[in-house]
């Protein structure tokens, strides 16, 4: 989740080479989303968060739950992230990219919604995670300064990944899929299409 206007936020590409054993990336921060995709290959892209923790990567081209490795992201470290020999992130030879963003801080519970949420947040950039409740209506705490002007969800069961924003309709009716080529959709019952809040 992305906060309005001009966000001072700890952003980092790293280009690697993959070795087929251990290393450690450094990006100079320490990360909390890192999204890794094979440059010279057709691996799946792989999202990692401090917040659901490492080896459990989802995948930005598909709609499949989140997965479950045991030697890919390992780690988030206070400069970067270590990476096992899963060849999907450290095929010998291949080159990857990473995004690294930090949200700061620790993950602390929110209670601002109607769900309860953990959040990780630097009041300009959020990961949260919460368990929906087929309640229509319902809001979730994001732990922004502000009210947020991107946000991208995505259940770690199978399902589409959803995006939404000012930039793509201010009513909050309409989003994308960002996993699907297709022209933007009607966010139908996903999405309570109020607009969001300074705090939900």
């Amino acid at each position: 989740v992305y906060a309005a206007g001009d966000a001072p936020l700890s952003f980092a590409p790293v280009i690697y080479t993959g070795n087929s054993g251990t290393q450690d990336i450094s990006c100079g921060f320490a990360p909390d989303l890192v999204w890794l995709k094979q440059r010279d290959g057709s691996e799946n892209h792989r999202l990692y968060d401090s917040v659901r923790g490492a080896l459990k990567p989802l995948y930005s081209d598909l709609a499949d739950a989140q997965g479950e490795e045991s030697s890919s992201l390992t780690s988030f470290n206070s400069d970067g992230f270590s990476l096992g020999d899963t060849g999907a992130v450290n095929y010998n030879g291949s080159s990857f990219v990473a995004w690294c963003w930090a949200a700061g801080g620790t993950t602390v519970v929110n209670n601002e919604g109607t769900i309860q949420s953990q959040v990780r947040s630097n009041g300009d950039f959020s990961i949260v995670q919460y368990t929906g409740n087929l309640t229509a209506g319902a809001t979730v705490g994001h732990g922004l300064s502000s009210k947020p002007a991107f946000m991208i969800f995505k259940s770690e069961s199978a399902s589409d990944w959803y995006v939404f924003g000012d930039n793509i309709d201010p009513t909050y009716v309409n989003g994308l899929r960002l996993n699907s080529p297709d022209a933007i959709v009607a966010a139908g019952s996903n999405l309570n299409t109020a607009p969001p809040t300074s705090s939900v």
